[in-house]
């Protein structure tokens, strides 16, 4: 019995195609899940840095008094801690500074946080937010106005 052309086709080994195909689509494949891993990360950690200097500018705003008010800006600056100790592995050494203003005879309490991380995956061809050397890094701020 003689075999059709096309099933001659049909039956013929690949020759490795599939192995050529895997490593075409392997690169960017990667590139696509190590940058998905590590801007997850990263938007976890800018929200997490975003809401705990929100919650320090609100608790520095609880305590009455016209600026300079030291006990004020060193409560923002613990509940800003304390709000991130719980979420941020104990290596994150985040800098968080508080000022207090006055504005239209009120104070205003402004909470800065900085702080640098590396990347978790550690592949660094993914374009991140650069901070000091190859690390990556959250800047966030917050300002509320308090009672006089």
């Amino acid at each position: 019995m003689k075999r059709a052309s096309w099933q001659k086709l049909w039956l013929r080994p690949s020759s490795g195609t599939a192995s050529i195909e895997f490593a075409l689509i392997l690169l960017p494949f990667s590139l696509l899940l190590l940058g998905m891993i590590d801007y997850g990360w990263y938007f976890f950690v800018d929200l997490a840095c975003t809401n705990a200097v929100r919650e320090g500018a609100r608790t520095a705003t609880t305590v009455p008094g016209a600026c300079p008010n030291t006990a004020a800006t060193n409560a923002g600056v613990a509940a800003t801690s304390q709000a991130l100790s719980n979420l941020l592995p104990a290596d994150y050494a985040p800098s968080v500074t508080a000022t207090c203003t006055t504005s239209s005879g009120s104070p205003r309490f402004s909470v800065s946080l900085t702080l640098d991380f590396v990347r978790l995956t550690g592949f660094t061809l993914v374009p991140m937010p650069s901070g000091g050397g190859g690390q990556v890094r959250v800047q966030t701020s917050a300002t509320m106005r308090g009672t006089p």
